[in-house]
């Protein structure tokens, strides 16, 4: 419950507040939020990652909310955002410095091909597809009860060398392959 008042109370570049009105965000800008605030809960293999990347597949206006984040510290964290645009004809080496793809919707029929070409890479793959993480994609962001919520496949992610922080997998609506201490 604490890490969803996190998401929900966090500050993210981009967000704007009106004084005296309670904030009200279109869900694209809370799924950036998500992203922005998602960084700081996974833990790639090897040294700690000066620069974080978020590549964004196909953006449907994703990337405004998260360009003023772009070169910045990430909050609580010393390393710094980075955001890169790609298209659908991307290829492997253009995600050689992502840490985090966003796959929108839009990609949807391409899903297959799109995880195949993120295979083996210490990336993290984040969609709002429905059937997301039950396709072989990391973390699914959904919608229920009017809330923004995430899933995980938590044996995608080990097969890309990642793990989460105990938080994120505690708060999540389901996990995939959940790894029981």
């Amino acid at each position: 419950m604490a890490l969803v008042l996190f998401f929900c109370l966090m500050p993210w570049p981009g967000a704007a507040v009106v004084l005296g009105e309670p904030p009200v965000h279109s869900l694209k800008e809370l799924e950036a939020a998500y992203l922005y605030n998602i960084l700081l809960f996974i833990h790639w293999p090897g040294q700690q990652r000066e620069r974080l990347t978020i590549c964004i597949l196909d953006d449907e206006g994703m990337g405004a909310f998260l360009k003023p984040a772009a070169n910045k510290p990430i909050k609580g964290s010393s390393q710094s955002m980075g955001v890169k645009l790609l298209t659908s004809n991307f290829k492997v080496r253009d995600l050689k410095f992502c840490s985090l793809l966003f796959i929108s919707k839009k990609d949807g029929p391409d899903i297959k091909q799109i995880l195949a070409k993120s295979k083996g890479l210490p990336l993290l793959t984040v969609s709002d597809l429905p059937g997301f993480v039950e396709r072989g994609g990391m973390i699914g962001l959904v919608t229920r009860h009017g809330r923004l919520r995430w899933q995980i496949n938590q044996a995608a992610a080990r097969e890309a060398g990642l793990s989460f922080a105990a938080q994120i997998l505690r708060n999540a609506d389901i996990v995939i392959g959940r790894e029981d201490k």
